[in-house]
């Protein structure tokens, strides 16, 4: 019984330390994306296409670019519009929003998963006891 007791404690912490790292992810990532929206040059998108090579879509003022970056060299491959611009940036922090939303929701389902069995635990350890 003590084993069993060590385990599901063991497990209880984990999901405890997996929703708390989720959780300071979720607040970096936050805090790194107000650091970066204050600034007049933003890297809006990047996508690696080989090893060495990225396309970019920069934010320069109110201007936007699609960039190519490899090895020693970076080059311009198109302009953008503003309303492109104000498009790509609506659909990025949408995106962003459903990963956050779809954090928050594993982390509650790890909170209630750990109340469940916590309550299990200390209902069940206190009708063996009797």
């Amino acid at each position: 019984m003590d084993i069993f007791m060590m385990i599901i404690k063991l497990i209880i912490s984990l999901a405890i330390i997996l929703g708390l790292i989720l959780i300071l992810f979720n607040l970096s990532n936050k805090k790194i994306n107000d650091i970066n929206d204050n600034k007049y040059i933003n890297v809006i998108d990047k996508v690696q296409i080989s090893k060495d090579s990225y396309i970019l879509i920069v934010k320069i003022g109110k201007k936007g670019y699609v960039m190519s970056s490899s090895e020693g060299k970076t080059e311009k491959l198109e302009d953008l519009s503003e309303e492109e611009m104000i498009n790509i940036q609506k659909e990025k922090l949408k995106r962003f929003e459903e990963t956050n939303i779809k954090y928050e929701n594993t982390i509650n389902l790890i909170k209630e998963r750990a109340l469940k069995l916590k309550k299990k635990i200390c209902g069940g350890g206190k009708g063996n006891e009797k």
